[in-house]
């Protein structure tokens, strides 16, 4: 079975996409801050046979992010799709009366903390598309 990362898998989307890619038994590895959610989820796929890995980290602490790709266990760490989904959104006031603090805090997390996760080595090409006659070409999602 291929192995989906999902960056942000506590909730939203990220747990949407869990939901979706256990629903066809892949294999998981989750990454969210909190742990107890995460726990939550996995023991959630348990009883239908679905591997899961999880990670509890927050991705703008470049040290744990290294760290925990480096252990990921064997069985999950040829990874065939990254859903780089980790973000958030702080404050509600207009830009010009927005804390700086909450801009810092999001360009953080939702900037600065996707790159570390593009540094997985990308999962083997496909085989290549016949195109009917074009000449053959392959397609890469990253």
């Amino acid at each position: 079975m291929p192995t989906i990362l999902i960056t942000g898998a506590t909730a939203g989307y990220g747990l949407a996409m869990a939901h979706l890619f256990g629903s066809h038994h892949y294999n998981l590895v989750l990454i969210g801050r909190r742990s107890e959610r995460l726990e939550a989820i996995q023991e959630e796929f348990k009883p239908k046979g679905v591997k899961v890995h999880v990670i509890s980290l927050d991705v703008t602490d470049r040290e744990a992010v290294d760290k925990a790709l480096g252990s990921i266990p064997a069985e999950f760490a040829d990874i065939d799709i990254l859903v780089n989904n980790a973000g958030l959104a702080k404050g509600i006031d207009p830009a010009q009366k927005s804390n700086l603090d909450d801009w810092e805090i999001m360009i953080d997390t939702n900037i600065k903390g996707l790159p570390a996760f593009l540094r997985l080595p990308p999962p083997p090409a496909p085989p290549p598309v016949s195109t009917g006659g074009d000449p053959e070409f392959r397609l890469l999602f990253y």
